[in-house]
């Protein structure tokens, strides 16, 4: 479980770098992918290896935050 603290913490540094050094849209472009893989990762996870809430808390802010920036992307 620590893995899990310890990916989401290098993944907020990313974009905390991102946000000061990069354009708005790299930086949303980069939130939209790694909520993407977030989102596979859930989908992946619940039709493939077992029915567990976690994966759903995956597909759920996954999908959330990648429509989000689509959204975001289209008015930048």
């Amino acid at each position: 479980m620590i893995w899990l603290y310890i990916v989401a913490f290098a993944v907020a540094a990313t974009i905390l770098v991102s946000f000061a050094t990069r354009p708005v849209g790299f930086t949303l472009a980069l939130i939209q992918i790694l909520a993407f893989l977030a989102l596979a990762f859930g989908l992946f996870g619940w039709f493939a290896i077992l029915q567990d809430q976690v994966f759903l808390w995956y597909i759920g802010v996954g999908g959330g935050i990648w429509l989000l920036t689509t959204v975001l992307r289209r008015a930048a």
